[in-house]
């Protein structure tokens, strides 16, 4: 799991969650004002508060069924 503010400000551009992830922390990608998009893999159930939160550039945005939690 990536756990709250794993990557919090951080200048990634692209993210690919793979399927063994299971857990997105609080605020895991808060204010990565870079980031334009994510793909969020098949095994991810929970997305903590906030987790892409301030994240203005996100374009594409992927939430599988899986996610059973947002916060």
């Amino acid at each position: 799991s990536f756990e709250g503010h794993a990557f919090n400000e951080c200048a990634l551009e692209q993210v690919k969650i793979s399927d063994s992830v299971k857990t997105i922390g609080k605020e895991a990608f808060r204010s990565c004002m870079a980031l334009t998009n994510v793909t969020i893999g098949n095994g991810v159930k929970n997305i903590g508060e906030y987790a892409f939160g301030g994240c203005t550039s996100l374009a594409h945005l992927v939430i599988p069924d899986s996610v059973e939690i947002m916060g």
